[in-house]
């Protein structure tokens, strides 16, 4: 859906830019940047996670290593 609405919104820019439009293209720039951004950061975010549930799990079969 997000592929979907950027390409949408790039073959928007480029139209209004065609047009000599450049103000609006510039914001729907602005818009694709800010959606590319916060995309980053959810990758970030999921990285973190996956990262401490690796640890967490380490630390379990450690414990059950221990245990036996």
């Amino acid at each position: 859906m997000r592929k979907l609405r950027r390409m949408v919104l790039r073959n928007e820019a480029n139209r209004l830019s065609n047009y000599g439009q450049n103000g609006k293209s510039i914001e729907i720039f602005r818009s694709l940047w800010a959606d590319y951004k916060e995309l980053q950061q959810h990758k970030e975010v999921a990285k973190k996670e996956s990262g401490l549930l690796a640890q967490i799990k380490s630390i379990k079969r450690k414990r059950a290593a221990q245990r036996l």
